[in-house]
């Protein structure tokens, strides 16, 4: 059992210069990792005074590893953000902060992080429901919480990052914007065009389409773009497309 007092003595002799550095193995291991957790959160709420509600704004990783704490972040191989991730599981997420450590949300691993992030800040910090995300994530959405460096990750599209997180839930032209030049792969148009006569409007047909279509269901489906570069504006060549496949 570790005794959260001695540790905290040890710690404050080598920071105060009585001990030139931690005993030999004191980090190692998950004793290890537990006494590095006890040290943090005492150098940040007890040392330096800082609420933890406020800890985002106020600790940051030069703060930490100037008051000796890098050498043992290093031993568990942990970075800044993991480091506080471990310290605050419950009050506290990397995102949180200001930056977050370099590589955070790059390669395999990276990702996975930045998926959960993503579904976490929907679904439990700002509930929203599932059907609402594409009139609600935006890029102003990934910018407010902090997300916008992992935004990045995923080419600066709302809807990569999404898909990720809920795989083949929505289509592209439900969000804000679409990734550029989406509407001038034919496939693409074909796709969107389908969903709307056949998953929207219901016919069973594009002949039968031909009867009822009408720019306002390009309007009520967030197909304005679809409109517009496809079909340049214009219900008669949409009709037009339509028509060459209702022969």
């Amino acid at each position: 059992m570790i005794e959260q007092d001695e540790v905290i003595k040890v710690y404050l002799e080598v920071l105060n210069g009585i001990r030139a550095r931690f005993p030999n193995h004191f980090f190692i291991s998950v004793d290890g990792r537990q006494r590095l957790i006890i040290i943090t959160r005492f150098l940040i709420e007890d040392y330096l005074q800082i609420p933890v509600v406020e800890i985002p704004d106020q600790v940051y990783a030069d703060l930490l590893w100037k008051h000796r704490l890098r050498p043992p972040a290093n031993i568990q191989g942990w970075n800044f953000s993991q480091l506080m991730e471990h310290c605050y599981p419950e009050e506290i997420k990397a995102w949180h902060f200001r930056q977050v450590s370099n590589g955070y949300w790059q390669k395999e691993k990276g990702h996975k992080r930045l998926i959960e992030a993503v579904k976490y800040v929907i679904e439990e910090e700002c509930q929203i429901p599932i059907s609402d995300i594409p009139s609600r994530i935006t890029y102003e959405f990934f910018k407010q919480h902090n997300l916008y460096g992992a935004f990045n990750q995923f080419g600066q599209s709302t809807y990569q990052i999404i898909n990720a997180a809920y795989p083949g839930l929505f289509h592209p032209w439900q969000f804000h914007t679409v990734p550029m030049n989406y509407w001038r792969d034919p496939q693409n148009v074909e796709k969107a065009m389908n969903w709307l006569l056949f998953d929207i409007l219901k016919v069973n047909s594009y002949a039968e389409s031909l009867a009822i279509i009408k720019i306002k269901h390009f309007v009520e489906n967030q197909l304005q773009g679809l409109l517009l570069r496809a079909f340049h504006h214009r219900l008669y060549n949409a009709v037009e497309w339509i028509s060459t496949r209702s022969e």
